[in-house]
């Protein structure tokens, strides 16, 4: 099996700046249009209990306001001052004292955003608030959600990843023994399926790479922000240093997870073949509840394995424009798309840097883990199914409209998936049974 990921050029690096600083400005200048006094000035108004609703209109109008809409069951009316009228509130507020409750402005309300202090955050990392990160942090960072990175590896004393480790509670570190017995021994942060040890250490960087855009710790003052802030990252290395691996390796590991935990697999990797294995291994999974997330693959022609296995998310990569990546695999078993073209983010201690950018399916897939993980972690009541439907409902169309072979249902969108969970929460709804959309012969 393989995974081709390609380094941007200088000119592309210049790109990605000017885009994330457009990002950056152009929101700012436009909350700066808006904010200033608005015209006409919106009111509130309570009126007194013995003015019955249908009277309200005109006695506002009495009082120089236009009555624009009720608040029901606690008597408060929108408004606008008439022509001619007073447009200050603090004279209407005075004139209007003995014949209305109280009055005040309509005033606006804003998203709260969390915007790390990761110094790689705002001059690299221009993927995260493009799917509405800042935002989704608000409601959710993951926390306790486990993702498994089956993969390479993981630098494990990486500064920006050795905090952010799954550890065993069923493992003592150094005896020797299966502690747990699981079968596997001092297996404190997952396990080498390649050398058949406890040190999934990276000797690529690829696995580093995923791992830090999964989950990367955050708001640490250090490197860069990852999607699952406080989740937990499970290291199973199935990949040698020239990142090449076997199916056996890769369905032990996801049973591994599954068995350990894991409540998301992130696989960014591929194999041309189909394997009863590994697709063995998945529906094991699965009937754990875990949600297997895998890359549609880098090469121009079907979705490769394991992403075309039924019940595995098959990602696409989308572009710093918010399209489509070019001559990459497309199917009918496609999911949802995410950032994957030149995404910075962490990468081994012993490599010239400790952080780069590599491209690829396999940097757009550990975006929709870290998203699954903020909606577990959110709500832990959720099935895997569920989750499925949340990431795929909320996505956004940036190909075809609806769903289609390059893209899925769409380019994730974290603050919608967890807006839409959140008001789901709110209003008390079941989430069963899901009418789930599937893609049209």
């Amino acid at each position: 099996m393989s995974h081709n990921y390609r380094e941007p050029s200088h000119w592309y690096r210049a790109l990605l700046a000017l885009c994330l600083l457009l990002s950056l400005l152009l929101p700012m200048y436009a909350m700066g249009e808006a904010a200033p006094g608005r015209e006409p000035l919106s009111l509130l108004v309570r009126l007194p209990d013995d003015i019955a609703p249908q009277q309200a209109p005109a006695h506002l109008a009495s009082l120089g306001l236009e009555a624009l809409a009720p608040i029901p069951r606690i008597h408060v009316w929108r408004a606008r001052p008439l022509p001619g009228q007073p447009t200050s509130l603090q004279t209407l507020t005075q004139r209007l004292a003995d014949a209305v409750d109280w009055i005040e402005e309509d005033g606006l309300v804003y998203a709260q955003e969390v915007v790390p202090d990761d110094p790689h955050y705002l001059l690299q990392q221009w993927n995260l608030p493009l799917i509405g990160m800042e935002q989704a942090w608000d409601w959710s960072r993951g926390q306790g959600v486990v993702i498994a990175i089956i993969d390479s590896g993981i630098d494990l004393v990486h500064p920006d990843l050795s905090a952010k480790l799954w550890i065993n509670p069923g493992e003592i570190p150094g005896t020797g023994q299966d502690d747990d017995g699981n079968g596997y021994i001092d297996d404190v942060h997952g396990y080498d399926f390649v050398d058949r040890n406890a040190q999934p250490h990276d000797l690529n960087g690829h696995g580093t790479h995923v791992a830090g855009i999964a989950g990367a710790h955050t708001d640490n003052g250090v490197g860069v922000a990852g999607v699952g802030w406080e989740a937990r990252l499970m290291a199973l290395r199935v990949l040698t240093a020239d990142g090449q691996g076997s199916w056996s390796d890769v369905a032990e590991a996801i049973i591994y997870a599954a068995d350990n935990g894991a409540r998301v697999i992130n696989l960014s990797l591929v194999g041309s073949s189909y394997s009863e294995a590994v697709a063995a291994a998945v529906e094991y999974a699965r009937s754990r509840e875990s949600l297997i997330v895998a890359a549609a693959g880098n090469a121009l022609g079907p979705i490769q394995y394991p992403a075309a296995l039924p019940g595995v998310m098959a990602i696409a990569a989308t572009t710093v424009l918010d399209e489509p990546a070019t001559n990459y695999a497309s199917g009918p078993q496609m999911d949802v798309a995410a950032p994957g073209v030149g995404i910075y983010s962490t990468y081994t201690r012993n490599a010239p840097s400790t952080y780069s950018h590599l491209s690829g399916t396999s940097m757009a897939t550990p975006h929709v883990s870290g998203l699954a993980a903020l909606l577990w972690a959110y709500d832990p009541t959720l099935t895997a199914l569920q989750v499925t439907h949340l990431i795929t409902s909320t996505a956004h169309d940036v190909h075809s409209p609806g769903w289609d072979e390059r893209t899925g249902w769409g380019r994730i969108d974290a603050r919608a998936a967890l807006m839409s969970l959140g008001a789901a929460n709110l209003e008390h709804r079941h989430y069963l049974p899901l009418v789930l959309r599937v893609p049209a012969p």
